[in-house]
């Protein structure tokens, strides 16, 4: 029994290895080429879609069902996924954060220049309504940051949109509050005394 447990495991990574190997030949390095600065935000979301793709795969590879296939499948999926990412395109909400916060700290070391990190904040925006006012935040400090025509009006309106949905998240949390204390306060006579 104990044999036959470890030779599964050993099947399994087995599997995996193959799996991995395929990964790793994927034209990285034609994407480092491309983008120096995007490689390393690329790659890691590139590793978390690996991860991602291997959780949803994990009955198939248990199996050991069509290893040659699921080979063909990973190289494409990361093959597109990073085509993807490298254009700017992403269905990911996490992804256009990393992004942003990743080009974020590029701006940081040279305010003249946004890095891109501008319409991922923009994306963001747009993709997460909770997240919107930290957007607009960021989108805010880059601008003044530009200092282009007409940037002061700029931030200052988005700083004030900014404002707006905190208070309207800070008054949701507030009733929220509220209605909570008020239940657990309240001394409700029970429907049922059996």
């Amino acid at each position: 029994m104990f044999f036959k447990g470890n030779k599964v495991r050993l099947k399994n990574l087995t599997s995996i290895q193959l799996l991995i190997h395929q990964v790793t030949k994927t034209p990285l390095i034609t994407l480092r080429k491309s983008r120096s600065k995007d490689y390393r935000p690329v790659l890691n979301t590139l590793k978390e879609s690996w991860a991602l793709w291997l959780t949803s795969h994990d009955k198939d590879i248990d199996k050991h069902k069509h290893i040659n296939e699921l080979k063909k499948d990973l190289g494409l999926f990361i093959q597109r996924r990073a085509e993807s990412l490298l254009r700017g395109e992403s269905d990911n909400f996490y992804d256009f954060i990393k992004q942003a916060m990743d080009r974020m700290y590029l701006h940081t070391q040279n305010k003249t220049w946004d890095y891109g990190a501008l319409s991922f904040w923009q994306k963001a925006e747009k993709t997460d309504r909770v997240y919107r006012p930290v957007s607009l935040y960021n989108q805010a400090y880059i601008t003044i940051n530009l200092g282009q025509e007409g940037y002061r009006q700029k931030a200052m309106d988005l700083l004030n949109e900014s404002k707006k949905m905190i208070d309207v998240y800070v008054s949701e949390v507030s009733n929220t509050t509220v209605c909570c204390q008020m239940s657990c306060l309240a001394k409700f006579e029970p429907h049922n005394r059996d």
